[in-house]
């Protein structure tokens, strides 16, 4: 008996690899994927003129099929990962708590940064577009651990500490 793979590799034109599972080969193949950049991620599109028009399709949400009013979250914060498994229906600001640490942070840890006026690591989270103040540390373990006890607290599913 023959295994077939669960997943593949889709090649797009600059050299990156975007995964899929292997039953959704039949919604991408035929298509010319590219690679286009977008807040320092790189994602899996088809571009093509309709209608002198451009019109770009990315492979997350074709797979996903969301509406327009819709983000899709990367479960595990990789781009070009489209497996089923990995992407989900979200809002903006679910999708905004599944974000990892940015080029900004210089603590190493989410959530948290030096406040040099008080000499100490403060730790903030963001929830429901506010800013809620966690506290000020003396070390920056208990900081992070703030951090994530709240983010487990009030972020569920969508939470990623670092």
């Amino acid at each position: 008996m023959t295994k077939f793979p669960d997943k593949i590799n889709i090649r797009l034109h600059d050299g990156n690899t975007a995964t899929i599972d292997a039953k959704d080969a039949h919604l991408v193949c035929g298509l010319h994927w590219s690679a286009i950049k977008s807040n320092g991620k790189i994602y899996a599109a088809h571009v093509a003129r309709v209608g002198g028009k451009t019109k770009t399709t990315y492979m997350h949400r074709l797979l996903c099929d969301v509406d327009a009013q819709m983000t899709v979250d990367h479960i595990n914060g990789n781009s070009l990962d489209n497996r089923r498994s990995n992407l989900r229906q979200a809002t903006q600001s679910e999708n905004m708590r599944n974000v990892g640490l940015t080029c900004a942070n210089t603590s190493g840890a989410k959530g948290v940064h030096w406040l040099k006026s008080a000499s100490k690591w403060q730790a903030r989270i963001r929830h429901e577009g506010k800013r809620i103040h966690l506290g000020l540390f003396d070390n920056l373990d208990d900081a992070r651990a703030a951090y994530q006890s709240a983010a487990v607290r009030l972020h569920g599913e969508f939470c990623r500490n670092e």
